[in-house]
């Protein structure tokens, strides 16, 4: 009796050093600061920065971008979301243990998707915190489901998803007057634009936060629901749930399996990554080549976070 009541605690407690996967937490930590790395851009120049390397016009700066593109860009993002649908099933399988419902995950999802509120609101319109919370709802209802239909449903739901977000990308490529308007926005501001973006940011407290108000009811609408990202979100959760459970994400799988996978898949998405820079620089960074080649992106980011994740 005594036992069996000392396990039930320990099991709704912290999980004890000896306990944690070294390999999640170091992961995850990486994860964090290599999507901070990129993140810096966005945060002290308008977001055309955060698309357009030609803007910044330090060599220096460019030499960033370059390696920007082949060491992160979309490879631990997409590492990041997957890991939310591993920690999502490593706390399913903690209640499952003690017969609890999946009441506990649908409750502090809410509380993270109020703070992610709060975050994309009232201090920043790259939150992300935000999109897992609402995707968050739709992956537990995942967590009983079998590792087969895990991998199944995610790989349907990935191809879908990343399908409508390339045909959303690729739409201002014609539509000539979408592309008219989008194009100083997000990719080729004039030097009063950028003016303007830059006096608004530093400006008084009340006219920043209402045009972040504003910037984020369009990010939620445009982005996350209509531009289909919530689609990859919940395709990459899904397969960081399987993922978790066949053993990668617990750092389980040996390296004789590890580094040759780590290899290939770097090397293809490295491989992309490099088509995609000739192939930009060639068109002397035109806006229709970057939307069509987001395919590309896309691909090199779900390659090279598998790869990233047997490497590590």
């Amino acid at each position: 009796m005594d036992t069996t009541l000392q396990d039930t605690n320990a099991d709704r407690g912290p999980i004890s050093p000896r306990d944690r996967i070294g390999y999640l937490d170091l992961l995850r930590g990486l994860a964090v600061m290599a999507i901070f790395v990129v993140n810096i851009k966005a945060m002290v120049m308008p977001y055309s920065f955060y698309l357009n390397p030609s803007l910044w016009p330090a060599a220096t700066d460019q030499l960033i971008a370059l390696v920007q593109k082949y060491a992160v860009d979309d490879k631990w993002r997409t590492i990041f979301t997957a890991l939310y649908g591993a920690g999502l099933m490593m706390m399913w399988e903690r209640l499952a243990a003690r017969r609890a419902s999946r009441g506990v995950l649908f409750r502090r999802t809410a509380w993270l998707s109020l703070f992610g509120a709060f975050h994309l609101f009232g201090l920043w319109m790259g939150d992300i915190l935000l999109m897992y919370g609402l995707v968050g709802f739709l992956a537990i209802l995942f967590v009983r489901r079998s590792t087969r239909t895990l991998l199944v449903t995610s790989a349907i739901v990935l191809a879908l998803g990343t399908a409508w977000v390339c045909l959303f990308a690729a739409g201002p490529v014609f539509e000539p007057e979408l592309r008219a308007e989008l194009k100083p926005l997000f990719w080729a501001p004039s030097a009063e634009l950028i003016a303007e973006e830059m006096a608004r940011q530093n400006g008084p407290m009340w006219p920043r936060l209402s045009n972040r108000m504003i910037e984020a009811l369009d990010y939620l609408l445009f982005y996350f629901l209509l531009g289909g990202f919530w689609a990859v979100t919940l395709g990459l959760m899904l397969a960081g749930m399987a993922l978790y459970r066949t053993g990668l994400l617990r750092g389980t799988w040996p390296r004789r399996v590890t580094l040759p996978l780590a290899a290939l898949f770097l090397g293809a998405a490295w491989t992309l990554d490099a088509i995609q820079i000739s192939d930009l620089a060639a068109s002397d960074y035109d806006f229709d080549r970057y939307s069509l080649n987001q395919w590309m992106a896309s691909l090199d980011g779900y390659l090279g976070g598998f790869g990233y994740c047997c490497l590590i």
